[in-house]
């Protein structure tokens, strides 16, 4: 049992592995930034940060706002940020944020209904050897949906359907 479990788990990590790097060669670990999400929930307010996921599911509950950062040695590193930004509803897109800044709205009731996340450098480039995404996004009445990465959108705009959880991932493609 121990060797089939061992066996599943290290095919399911090298197909995130893979599927992450969209067919690139990922590094795993090696030169790979943590990323860390912090979302504020409603009914719930902030909760803590978390490496994996952002929200709640089975509950029923908006996210309404989001933080993205790298962990050190990352956080804050001279040329590397984590860029974001939500599209609120009733609102549409807001500004692009980065490195743990509020990205939504608190204290209004009002849903994010979908994310874009990019790694930059300084000037806002996006850079071409790491990579960060979702691979599953839980959208209000859709339930669990495929996600994706680089600036593409997770989850849904002008269907008014909130976003209530997402997992977040990042990559050093070599």
């Amino acid at each position: 049992m121990k060797k089939i479990t061992t066996f599943l788990l290290t095919l399911l990590l090298i197909g995130t592995a893979i599927f992450a790097s969209n067919g690139q060669k990922a590094m795993a670990f090696a030169g790979c930034p943590i990323t860390e999400v912090q979302s504020h929930v409603e009914g719930i307010g902030w909760m803590p940060w978390d490496n994996a996921f952002a929200g709640t599911t089975g509950k029923g509950l908006r996210l309404e706002a989001i933080k993205i950062r790298f962990l050190p040695p990352y956080y804050n590193n001279e040329n590397l940020h984590v860029q974001y930004r939500v599209h609120v509803q009733n609102i549409g897109w807001m500004p692009w944020v980065r490195d743990g800044e509020v990205s939504g709205t608190t204290g209004q009731s009002l849903s994010i209904e979908a994310v874009q996340m990019k790694i930059v450098d300084d000037n806002g480039n996006m850079l071409k050897n790491y990579s960060i995404g979702t691979e599953v996004a839980h959208v209000e009445n859709l339930g669990w949906i495929i996600g994706g990465g680089d600036g593409c959108t997770i989850g849904t705009t002008g269907q008014g359907l909130r976003l209530e959880a997402f997992n977040v991932f990042s990559n050093y493609i070599k």
